[in-house]
């Protein structure tokens, strides 16, 4: 299967461009458009294989992933905020220093690889809630989670 790590085109926050969102979205959502709705058949199919897209290929050994897609979008965005993280330090290192060409195309790179995880984020944080939601496994602290960068 070919990746396509390029975000779909984005909706307006807080919704869907299929007009059914799931409850916990708290995140701006940005609905992948590879994953079908979530009140359609093969919803959870899509969703899974987008998300064994855009994760570590490794993790596809996982049988747990494979029985629990909301598990794996979960581990997903998790991995995706350490990586937020990660090139943030990295913004914050070249910002104070932008005297030659390398550091200042350098601290592109790093802006608009920051803007990609972002968006991808929160196409993941929108999966993830319609997954928990669907699978009746959302609580308190999910929420929390998602919320926590005031999306």
């Amino acid at each position: 299967m070919q990746r396509n790590l390029t975000p779909a085109p984005i909706s307006r926050p807080g919704t869907s461009p299929y007009g059914s969102t799931p409850r916990l979205i708290a995140c701006r959502s940005q609905w992948p458009g590879s994953v079908l709705r979530p009140d359609a058949p093969g919803f959870e199919q899509s969703a899974k294989a987008w998300l064994f897209d855009i994760c570590p290929a490794r993790w596809q050994s996982e049988q747990l992933f494979h029985r629990r897609p909301d598990e794996l979008a979960r581990l997903v965005r998790l991995h995706l905020e350490a990586q937020l993280g990660t090139i943030q330090a990295a913004l914050r290192r070249t910002r104070g220093s932008r005297t030659s060409l390398d550091v200042r195309e350098l601290h592109e790179v790093y802006q608009r690889e920051s803007d990609w995880v972002v968006a991808m984020r929160d196409r993941v944080c929108a999966v993830e809630s319609a997954l928990q939601e669907r699978r009746g496994t959302s609580s308190q602290s999910d929420a929390k989670a998602i919320r926590r960068d005031g999306g």
